[in-house]
């Protein structure tokens, strides 16, 4: 007998809660106008085409996507291997070599991609090491999209506090 009331509250329990998340919806429910939408995304971080914010080479681009065997070179590639070049050149010819990089962070680049990035660019010589010192020291979580300018020879600390800006 006492099941049988149980069930009926279960049941009336149900239905109330549903209907205060009903009623609840309808009033929260705010449609947003694309401009409302355009605002927040910036707010947000999210880049634009033809913005201030748009890197030298087009949007932010998705770093897992050069990673997956795509070998076409792109307009930036080769703009940045010609500098390279030159700069390599005029390094030689002055002994010290003072290896500069910008390092672009997209939202949701992991601590392993920036760091193998940053060796791969010889700014760094162990990517393990310098992701493993992100972890440790709570800078993994605190990483800021955005481009930054890192030099070779830079401790941990120093790349670390700029790419998290703090």
């Amino acid at each position: 007998m006492k099941f049988k009331y149980y069930l009926k509250g279960l049941g009336m329990g149900i239905i109330f809660a549903t209907l205060i998340m009903t009623v609840s919806g309808v009033i929260h429910n705010k449609e947003l106008s694309d401009k409302e939408i355009i605002e927040r995304a910036g707010k947000l971080g999210m880049v634009m085409p033809g913005s201030e914010k748009e890197s030298e080479d087009g949007l932010f681009g998705n770093k897992e996507d050069s990673e997956s065997g795509d070998d076409t070179e792109t307009e930036s590639d080769s703009q940045r291997e010609s500098e390279s070049e030159s700069e390599s050149e005029s390094s030689s010819e002055t002994q010290t070599e003072i290896i500069e990089y910008v390092l672009h962070i997209t939202w949701g680049d992991t601590p392993k991609l920036i760091a193998k990035e940053l060796e791969e660019n010889g700014i760094i010589e162990d990517w393990s090491g310098f992701r493993d010192y992100l972890d440790e020291n709570g800078y993994a979580k605190k990483l800021q999209s955005g481009s930054y300018t890192i030099r070779a020879g830079m401790s941990y600390e120093e790349i670390a506090k700029i790419i998290t800006k703090s």
